[in-house]
């Protein structure tokens, strides 16, 4: 397992060097002039060169990501433009918003999708069945952007049961930041206030990223059980007089799971890089929202570095997978 654990983890510095030159490479040739839109119209030529050679534009590309790199290894992420600080210290600010909705997400998803989907699987072609079957459809076919919105017009403002946006009352004060997660801080905090408003703001969001991967992970579920129970041990275990409820939860949902497991740490990765049209709907703080503020400013290196701290994330779900997925299968720590 040791082996096997190292040689993932070894495959992942190729991967985050190779995405780090590929989205600095985009970010730098795409068009736009970053620093006259910084500096402003009345900015002079001086003004403009003394920002060039500050920010690192006067050199040459190949130069430019060097210095990036270099600056990478320091944890130095760069300056924004637009906010005149460290991107470190901005995705810092913004990333716990995004991994509390995330999580919060995957929750859900997991949670309703997993045993919708063995339901379905157990009782096929009843009711259970036919029922996933439309809810998968509609929660994939359905955009997130467009969920949000129905959500806001229907659960926030036509019955005013949640808030319409935001994640915490201006006028209120949240509590002391320990984590930057809420609903963690609030408890930590002893807050139930805090925790019941912090959860009222997450409700909407969060389920309009829940239903795609929810609808995934219950035809995923649904059809690795399928599969399975038409498997040659299992035959032999209902010829050998196990009851079906044996043969189920201690043997077939353990080898059904490797499919969902696999979708699961990739969703965590395509939330991540899905939250900007959620953000934004909800105005959610995020980094989402962060990143959708950034290119209309041209800022190139919080976009560079929400890129990179989603990838970093993405590859690091996919390891944890991976691991996961050695541990219920020993076969593959040895391929």
């Amino acid at each position: 397992m040791l082996r096997y654990s190292l040689r993932r983890i070894i495959l992942l510095v190729p991967i985050l060097i190779g995405l780090s030159m590929l989205v600095f490479a985009i970010a730098r040739l795409l068009p736009g002039d970053p620093i006259g839109l910084a500096a402003g119209p009345h900015a002079t030529a001086a003004d403009l060169a003394r920002m060039r050679q500050e920010f690192g534009f006067d050199k040459p590309l190949p130069l430019q990501y060097w210095d990036y790199a270099m600056g990478l290894l320091r944890g130095d992420w760069g300056m924004s433009l637009y906010s005149r600080r460290p991107v470190w210290q901005d995705l810092a600010a913004y990333f716990p918003a995004t991994l509390e909705l995330v999580i919060t997400a995957m929750l859900l998803a997991i949670a309703i999708g997993v045993p919708a989907g063995i339901a379905a699987a157990v009782w096929q072609d009843g009711w259970p069945d036919y029922v996933s079957r439309v809810v998968s459809l509609a929660g994939i076919s359905a955009p997130r952007f467009f969920l949000g919105l129905v959500l806001q017009l229907l659960v926030a403002v036509r019955l005013d049961l949640l808030p319409l946006s935001g994640r915490f009352p201006l006028i209120e004060m949240p509590p002391a930041k320990v984590t930057g997660l809420l609903t963690i801080d609030s408890m930590l905090a002893g807050d139930l206030r805090a925790l019941g408003v912090s959860l009222q703001h997450l409700v909407l969001p969060a389920f309009a990223m829940a239903l795609s991967p929810m609808a995934t992970l219950m035809r995923i579920m649904r059809s690795s059980i399928i599969e399975t129970l038409r498997q040659d041990y299992v035959l032999t275990e209902r010829a050998l007089g196990l009851s079906e409820q044996l043969i189920l939860w201690k043997y077939v949902l353990k080898n059904a799971l490797s499919a969902t497991l696999t979708t699961i740490g990739l969703y965590i990765g395509w939330l991540l890089g899905g939250t900007v049209l959620v953000e934004t709907v909800f105005d959610w703080p995020g980094i989402g929202l962060y990143a959708t503020n950034a290119i209309i400013a041209q800022d190139f290196m919080p976009i560079i570095g929400v890129t990179l701290s989603i990838g970093v994330v993405f590859v690091v779900s996919s390891l944890l997978v991976d691991l996961a997925y050695g541990a219920l299968n020993p076969r593959v720590r040895y391929e």
